[in-house]
């Protein structure tokens, strides 16, 4: 094989990538949707838990009996139950 043989050899040789582990595991992840979905999932119910006291500012175990039944409002997003507790929290 003559130099100019090995120079195309070494060439291709560098053309050719090596995929990395985790290149090779994001490809892989990819392809598969429904642990796409469970990230997702995950996702949203991180960020809940992280925005819970601002979306539901209220004490689960606070009565006020005068909010019975109270409808949805900006106060209570879901509601009251009958003894005044907010429905979301």
């Amino acid at each position: 094989m003559s130099a100019a043989g090995h120079d195309v050899a070494a060439a291709q040789m560098a053309s050719v990538t090596t995929e990395t582990k985790w290149a090779r595991f994001l490809r892989r992840f990819r392809r598969q949707r429904w642990a796409i979905v469970a990230l997702a999932f995950l996702a949203v119910v991180i960020v809940c838990a992280i925005f819970a006291p601002w979306v539901a500012p209220h004490d689960p175990s606070n009565q006020n009996l005068s909010d019975s039944f109270a409808g949805m409002s900006g106060e209570y997003w879901l509601g009251a139950d009958r003894l005044g507790r907010d429905t979301l929290a």
